[in-house]
Formats: structure tokens, C-alpha cells, sequence
């Protein structure tokens, strides 16, 4: 009797690519899965004292000391927390780090030009608008049931 004519013989090529199909699923997956391996093994071994890098958190810290599972880093001068090597994502470029300097001028108000930050009210008293200050006004004046 011919494959063919058999009850499964029209399902066979079907069955037979699923079956192919399959197996280059999983095999691309164990591929994939061998390649991330290895690119976190390569990052872990590049790992040093002193290298900017970027936690998973999206943190930008630098490596004070590093273990066999876990690394120290510090997050701003002397502030260092401990973390697992698994949280640092990748070391920080310098395209990414950026500059800011601690005397930043005082901002000036368009209108007036005055600094903003040498004016006492603006701290005092909160703004409030008209319509605030009506509404205010009405609630109070209204009986209450």
C-alpha cells in the first residue's frame, strides 16, 4: 500500500514540515540564548574599578569594587550601595554623560528682569487666580442644607 493512499497519507508532508518548523524554532532559540551568554560573559570580564556604567535601573553609577556575584558602586561621591553584577546593563558612553555646573545664575522674570530669587513673595505667598478667589467667596456666602 502506497504512503499516500494510506488515512494519514495526505497529512503527511504537512506533519512533517510542522516537525521541521519546530526544530528551527528551538534551535534559533538555543542560538540566541548561547549569544546573550556570551556577551554577558565578555561585559562581566570588562568589568573594572572605576568604569561608568549604566544600571538596569537606568542609573548612571561608577564601580568602586567588584565580587564575584555582587559590585559596589557609588551613586553620587560618597554615597555607594551594593548591587548584583546582573543590574549593570552595559558601561556608560560619553555621549551619554552630561555636565552641570553648581552656580547656575539666578533666573530673571521676563517682565520685569528682577531675579526671581531674591524676591521674598514669591516664596511667602502662593499664586492664587481671580476666579480661585470667587469661588472662594461664594462657597462661604451659601447656606448649607
Amino acid at each position: 500500500m502506497p504512503l499516500l493512499a494510506s488515512p494519514l497519507g495526505g497529512l503527511m508532508p504537512i506533519l512533517i514540515l510542522f516537525i521541521l518548523l519546530i526544530g528551527f524554532t528551538v534551535w534559533q532559540g538555543k542560538r540566541q540564548v548561547k549569544k546573550q551568554q556570551e556577551e554577558r560573559a565578555k561585559l562581566e570580564s570588562n568589568l573594572q574599578e572605576g568604569t561608568r556604567v549604566v544600571l538596569n535601573s537606568g542609573l548612571f553609577v561608577t564601580i568602586t569594587h567588584l565580587g564575584d556575584k555582587q559590585a559596589v558602586v557609588e551613586l553620587a561621591p560618597g554615597v555607594e550601595v551594593s548591587v548584583l553584577k546582573q543590574a549593570i546593563v552595559r558601561p556608560a558612553g560619553d555621549e551619554e554623560e552630561f555636565a552641570f555646573a553648581d552656580d547656575v545664575p539666578a533666573q530673571t522674570s521676563p517682565a520685569s528682569n528682577e531675579t526671581l530669587a531674591e524676591d521674598p513673595a514669591i516664596d511667602a505667598q502662593p499664586e492664587t487666580s481671580a476666579t480661585e478667589s470667587t469661588l472662594a467667596a461664594e462657597t462661604d456666602e451659601q447656606p448649607r442644607a
